[in-house]
């Protein structure tokens, strides 16, 4: 066979396996500039800084102030903002500063949907009176904002050593945001599940039944635990070594659980617009935390969620193409 010099050769691409492009999580800090906020500054620069994210530094002028007052407070939340921003040059990705004037809530929740923020960090919530009534502020950006809300109240220069999940059926999505975010990767993970309410009731007619029935009552708990544990394996959650909390839970239980340990803890919950009389177990543990200040929390709803998982994309990576004349 001859090789004719006419012949144009055959360009063949050969393509490598697909490249992962992760996509830069972003993280909105709200902060007041007082002494509590600064552990959430910390962890919201720290996993900036891990996930290669971008952060964004907030702060709010309440707009009850005179125009004058509310400009001089303006100009020196923001020299504060670059004071913390030069203490953490360091970052690859320096965070970017802003100062509005407005409603807290309603402003962060507006800034974090025009920014497309993945997560907002909140500093100590601030205990005041007949507060058991009321929405707390990290509650009410959960639902204005569509964004989970992470509220620190703990050490944050250290991960933490401890993460329980108050969840229903819904717990993958959780630990999904959870492992977004680089939450617990090095943590001891516990499982709460939330009962529903026939499964409630029969942990109650159990307790009940305990002295006069006490082999049917022994019944009911163990298939009110088979049934949470089906919750934990359908999500594969068994696969990740998680540990699953016994016994009837309620919000002060699973706060005893957390409070075992003096190192940084983190309780993940979902909340819904349950009202205060109906609210399940998540949002009354995540309620009482954020009160309390045991733990740090992290609030979200199930929409928020499916709203801020990003999957990996994946593009094809060619190499260098090959060139042959065919004859």
């Amino acid at each position: 066979m001859m090789l004719s010099t006419r012949t144009k050769p055959i360009h063949i691409d050969v393509h490598g396996p697909p490249s992962y492009t992760p996509a830069r999580l972003k993280i909105l800090c709200a902060t007041d500039l007082s002494s509590k906020s600064e552990p959430a500054i910390r962890r919201a620069l720290s996993l900036a800084q891990t996930l290669d994210g971008q952060v964004m530094l907030l702060h709010i002028v309440d707009s009850k102030l005179t125009m004058r007052l509310a400009g001089r407070r303006a100009e020196r939340a923001h020299s504060a903002l670059q004071w913390h921003a030069r203490r953490h040059a360091h970052l690859r990705v320096a965070p970017e500063l802003s100062v509005r004037v407005g409603d807290a809530h309603s402003t962060i929740a507006r800034v974090a949907k025009n920014w497309n923020a993945d997560l907002i960090v909140l500093g100590a919530h601030t205990k005041r009176r007949a507060q058991m009534l009321r929405w707390t502020t990290a509650e009410r950006i959960v639902h204005s904002a569509k964004r989970p809300v992470l509220v620190v109240n703990s050490d944050a220069d250290r991960d933490y050593r401890g993460v329980t999940f108050v969840a229903r059926n819904d717990i993958g999505l959780f630990v999904q945001a959870a492992d977004q975010f680089d939450l617990f990767s090095t943590a001891h993970v516990s499982v709460a599940p939330h009962a529903a309410m026939i499964d409630r009731i029969a942990c109650l007619f159990g307790s009940i039944m305990r002295r006069t029935w006490p082999m049917l009552a022994t019944s009911l708990q163990a298939l009110v635990h088979r049934r949470s544990q089906r919750i934990i394996d359908d999500a594969g959650l068994h696969l990740l070594g998680f540990e699953l909390v016994g016994g009837a839970q309620s919000a002060r239980t699973v706060l005893s659980h957390i409070k075992k340990n003096s190192d940084p803890q983190l309780l993940v919950a979902a909340i819904g617009r349950s009202s205060m009389l109906t609210r399940a177990l998540p949002r009354s543990a995540a309620s009482l935390a954020l009160r309390t200040r045991a733990c740090d929390v992290l609030v979200a709803s199930t929409a928020s969620l499916r709203q801020i998982l990003r999957s990996p994309v994946f593009s094809p990576r060619s190499d260098d193409a090959c060139e042959d004349a065919v004859g």
